[in-house]
């Protein structure tokens, strides 16, 4: 396991365990805040924010692709917001193709587990003197607000968080904001709704992913092809994580319930390389004429 992926596991298996154990593992609690305080010496800092304050804003969402996918609504805010400022995402080299041509953000980091990549990003991101950092991982709240800290010292650092570790992380963040959604991306879009102050309005919470020209005219062609022209849904077969991948008998009860509950709308599957002919087999027993599965690729778009 590379040193930044351990570091990374074991801040996230320390916080799990203060969290669901607080008093067996209170005094790591007891030394966690001991140490942040006087590190970091950070005191709680109010919101909302007025948006003309912001000049620099670096989002942390370095986590899977399909983490990155549900977050594409914020960027959109963001930018209505702060369209005077410096967006910038501090992704992983496994989602950072997400943003690979959004126009609402201006600098992605692809940030591996690699040592003297991650820390050479570090630097590199250290030069831009963010004023505020925006935290958006689950399961790295820890690892993350250091490096949050090593990045920009001086920043306004910005998390969603309810749960009882809340005087560990008071002092990793200077924001801590208390979410009521729990859905995605509807949690995520109120973290920015209350920290600028600003209503959450439904119906602009869109997930988009902006395609480049040869890969959009490649998915126009199969949808041609296959006579789709209005509304379809999208079923990606595959997943970075086993735990969470269906079995062929799984998914194919999902695709069945599916296309009975929406008999009118075409479904279409996609897979990654590794997981194609798997896909290929379930789509072909489902011998269903409206499902289809989308050529065999080596990019994830």
């Amino acid at each position: 396991m590379a040193i930044i992926e351990g570091l990374n596991k074991f801040c996230g298996d320390t916080m799990r365990s203060l969290e669901r154990k607080p008093e067996k593992y209170r005094l790591v609690g007891d030394a966690l805040e001991w140490i942040f305080k006087r590190w970091l010496g950070k005191m709680p800092s109010g919101f909302p924010i007025a948006p003309q304050e912001i000049k620099k804003i670096l989002v942390m969402r370095q986590d899977l692709l399909g983490d990155m996918i549900v977050y594409t609504p914020c960027f959109e805010l963001l930018r209505k917001l702060l369209p005077h400022a410096q967006i910038d995402v501090w992704a992983s080299d496994r989602n950072a193709v997400i943003l690979g041509n959004n126009p609402r953000v201006n600098t992605v980091y692809s940030v591996s587990t690699k040592a003297l990549d991650f820390i050479r990003q570090i630097m590199r991101a250290r030069k831009q003197k963010y004023d505020t950092v925006l935290e958006a991982s689950f399961n790295s709240r820890l690892f993350e607000g250091m490096v949050a800290h090593c990045i920009a010292p001086g920043a306004k650092i910005v998390q969603d968080y309810n749960g009882s570790a809340t005087r560990v992380y008071r002092w990793l963040y200077n924001i801590l904001i208390a979410v009521e959604q729990k859905t995605m991306p509807l949690y995520f879009y109120e973290v920015i709704s209350r920290l600028f102050n600003h209503p959450i309005v439904p119906d602009d919470i869109k997930l988009r992913i902006y395609l480049d020209q040869p890969v959009r005219a490649s998915a126009q062609t199969f949808l041609y092809s296959r006579e789709i022209k209005k509304d379809f849904i999208v079923i990606n077969l595959s997943g970075r994580q086993s735990h969470k991948v269906w079995g062929l008998p799984a998914s194919a009860d999902f695709l069945r319930l599916l296309r009975t509950s929406h008999p009118q709308t075409p479904v279409v599957c996609v897979a990654s390389p590794d997981d194609y002919s798997r896909a290929e087999t379930l789509v072909r027993a489902l011998k269903d004429p409206q499902t289809h599965l989308y050529p065999k690729a080596e990019d994830y778009l």
